[in-house]
């Protein structure tokens, strides 16, 4: 706004009007561009799925279906049955969305749980011998008179999938 002290009053309300009018009009292109860019974003990525799903939708359907049954995400179905005694299963889920859902959930929560374990072996903190050496160096103690034994970690019930 303009300060100009020959402007009337009414002049100069008119003028802070015309300059918040200025203002709004200059936001809401700017959000109009936004929303624009947002929208493209979104188009381009409601082709690339059909573009998957035209080119690679075997191959991705085959190892969602690996995925599904690595982790025992079983689908969900209902047993409607007819008039007649038949006895029909229904998929409650149709387009799996839920399911998938699922399999996404297990996949991040193995990842984060591989992230966790691996921040604990980076802070594990290998011990250092008198003369340097590490212990994954070969290094060994002079009053160790036996070799460690091993444990395997199959005998302990180790399982790769948290089961």
């Amino acid at each position: 706004m303009t300060e100009n002290t020959t402007m009337t009053r009414r002049e100069q309300r008119v003028q802070r009007l015309a300059d918040l009018v200025a203002e709004r009009k200059a936001f809401e292109a700017e959000l109009a561009a936004k929303q624009a860019a947002i929208e493209a974003e979104e188009r381009a990525a409601a082709k690339a799925v059909k573009d998957a799903l035209k080119h690679a939708g075997e191959a991705r359907c085959a190892a969602m279906e690996e995925l599904y049954e690595l982790f025992g995400i079983e689908e969900e179905v209902t047993e409607k049955t007819a008039k007649d005694g038949t006895v029909r299963r229904v998929r409650k889920d149709r387009d799996e969305a839920k399911r998938a859902a699922r399999l996404v959930e297990a996949v991040v929560a193995l990842k984060a749980r591989g992230a966790a374990s691996e921040a604990s072996l980076e802070q594990a903190e290998e011990p250092v011998l008198e003369d340097g050496e590490t212990v994954a160096d070969g290094g060994v103690h002079e009053d160790d008179d036996e070799p460690e034994e091993r444990e395997d970690a199959h005998e302990r019930g180790f399982s790769v999938y948290g089961a």
